[in-house]
């Protein structure tokens, strides 16, 4: 096992297999070392280290909002890795990201890029299709 893979989502955030079957592809791609990045969450690896050959590195993907020179709201997402996950700040980071306030600036942005795209003819149907 060489290869090294430091983003991989889970069902727990917008991947599509649980944490076990995320594993135990990764085992079957020859995978050495590898991060669940989850959305504002964390998997605590230690859970799985006695199942599997592979290095499991603690990591997230953190939502941050960003606003540009006009003011405009853009989402953006920082990869973190090998951080304490009891720490209070990151607690409370994945707290307000994961509240209602989050999911409403989160609505608005991805609605007007689904406008935007509509305006070039890419019909992706609404938000609410999507998610």
């Amino acid at each position: 096992m060489n290869l090294c893979d430091l983003h991989v989502h889970s069902n727990f955030s917008d991947g599509r297999f649980s944490i076990t079957e995320v594993i135990a592809n990764a085992e079957q791609a020859n995978i050495g070392v590898l991060t669940l990045t989850d959305h504002d969450a964390t998997s605590d690896p230690t859970d799985f280290r006695l199942q599997t050959p592979i290095t499991l590195v603690l990591g997230s993907e953190i939502s941050a909002l960003y606003l540009d020179s006009s003011r405009e709201k853009h989402v953006v997402h920082i990869l973190a890795w090998g951080f304490n996950p009891k720490h209070e700040n990151i607690l409370d980071i994945f707290k307000k990201n994961n509240s209602p306030n989050l999911d409403l600036a989160r609505r608005e942005i991805r609605e007007k890029e689904l406008r935007k795209l509509l305006s070039f003819g890419i019909d992706l149907g609404t938000y609410d299709d999507l998610n």
